[in-house]
């Protein structure tokens, strides 16, 4: 009897340490299957934030700041986006280039808190001093260990900020001559050529500013081989069409849309240019892309409209037909929005001479 009670027990003790052990397999298989469904489930998060990043990043690069911003914020509501320092650097970067300077700041400092970070402290100071809190602004420079040539460009931005463009200039200038860091030289000859371009209306007879920032642009692709820089070469295209160096104006706007830079205005300053050169099958040409690409933008039907008045001027009286003048023009109307509609007035007035001359 006792040998039966003992095997009875043995079995026993036998099937309770089975019964564990199954146990103790299913908690670990349970906990392994768990930590990885954790584990991807955060990875997917992150994944999700990194995707948003690299879909901005492109934005930013082609200068869509608002469509930059707006892949962002598709990710704001993970709990890993603020966790992710080079999500809250574009962020804040495309709210500086949209001179939303509050916003800016506070993505900066959120960046700031996972960790230091010379060039978020510095964009902050700009922020600060943009926004007119200039004690701010010179107080948070003193967090970059070698300040010297950060602190004379955020003196720059102080200076501009207060109307002392002398002592900007100056401020910039020096940065250019001191600095080694090629991006805050990049900057401060950015904030050059606005400064220049700003006061080009102060001397409209020897066009001594205009001067000056093609000379300043010029300067900046010798010293920081910034040939295909977009801001730029979208600079120095602008600046040499004001200064009607138009063979240099178009390579730096054809260069441009090869570089994937697509604005309006810049198939429209080309079609100027061929234009203005007597190429007027080019202009027409360049004029119909950008009207195909842009279908919705008035300027394109109203150079055309311009552009097609111009030629049949130029022909015999008995040649013309203004016919596509006053289509252009009819579309260009139908787009523009009401607190543009004044630009159209010369074009409207010509059309109204045509009629009184018995062309329409």
């Amino acid at each position: 009897d006792l040998t039966i009670i003992k095997a009875y027990k043995s079995k026993k003790r036998v099937r309770f340490l089975r019964d564990l052990l199954i146990s103790l397999s299913i908690s670990v298989v349970l906990l392994v299957t768990g930590f990885f469904a954790y584990r991807s489930y955060i990875s997917k998060l992150e994944n999700e934030v990194s995707a948003a990043v690299n879909l901005a990043e492109n934005a930013f690069e082609k200068r869509d700041f608002e469509m930059a911003i707006k892949h962002l914020e598709n990710v704001k509501d993970n709990r890993y986006y603020e966790k992710n320092q080079k999500a809250l650097l574009l962020e804040g970067k495309s709210y500086m280039e949209l001179e939303n300077y509050e916003n800016a700041a506070e993505c900066f400092k959120k960046a700031l808190e996972i960790e230091n970070d010379e060039e978020m402290v510095l964009n902050l100071a700009v922020c600060y001093a943009r926004m007119g809190k200039t004690q701010k602004a010179l107080d948070t420079i003193e967090n970059i260990k070698d300040k010297k040539d950060a602190g004379y460009y955020i003196k720059g931005e102080v200076y501009l900020k207060k109307g002392e463009v002398e002592n900007a200039e100056k401020a910039f200038l020096k940065v250019i001559g001191i600095s080694r860091d090629d991006g805050l030289k990049r900057n401060a000859y950015i904030s050059l050529s606005n400064l220049y371009k700003d006061r080009r209306h102060e001397d409209k007879e020897n066009f001594t500013f205009l001067n000056k920032q093609i000379k300043i642009l010029e300067e900046a692709v010798r010293e920081l081989k910034a040939e295909d820089d977009i801001v730029i070469t979208e600079m120095m295209g602008e600046a040499y069409f004001t200064a009607k160096y138009y063979d240099l104006a178009l390579n730096k706007f054809n260069r441009l849309l090869e570089l994937g830079y697509e604005r309006p205005y810049i198939y429209r300053n080309i079609a100027i240019i061929h234009q203005q050169t007597g190429n007027y099958a080019k202009a027409e040409e360049v004029l119909k892309e950008m009207c195909k690409k842009y279908p919705e933008d008035y300027s394109g039907y109203e150079q055309l409209a311009y552009l097609y008045l111009h030629t049949e001027n130029e022909k015999p009286q008995n040649e013309r037909d203004y016919i596509k003048v006053v289509e252009n023009y009819k579309l260009a109307k139908k787009y523009i929005d009401s607190k543009n509609e004044s630009e159209l007035l010369p074009l409207e007035n010509a059309i109204e001479e045509l009629k009184k001359k018995g062309w329409l």
